[in-house]
């Protein structure tokens, strides 16, 4: 398996979730080491909330803490909704 990820979910301005394998040496690539990442768009009081989720039920797997400004992806993201 040469991918590292699959869109297993997508809904335009609502919802995106994906697969992702991330590798390290203590794992291989296939299904079972995958882990899934969901964003949800959601209004409220005027404003756009972002929730993000990662499910991980990979053996020994680290919960990230929660995301913080110097997150890169978050950083992209923030750029993207002020532009638009």
């Amino acid at each position: 398996m040469n991918n590292y990820g699959t869109v297993l979910e997508f809904t335009p301005t609502d919802k995106l979730r994906y697969s992702l394998f991330a590798p390290r040496p203590d794992l291989e690539d296939k299904p079972e080491n995958y882990f899934e990442m969901i964003y949800i768009l959601t209004d409220s009081n005027e404003a756009t909330v972002l929730e993000i989720i990662q499910e991980d039920n990979r053996p020994n797997a680290v919960q990230e803490n929660s995301p913080d400004e110097e997150n890169p992806i978050l950083q992209t993201l923030k750029q993207i909704a002020e532009n638009h």
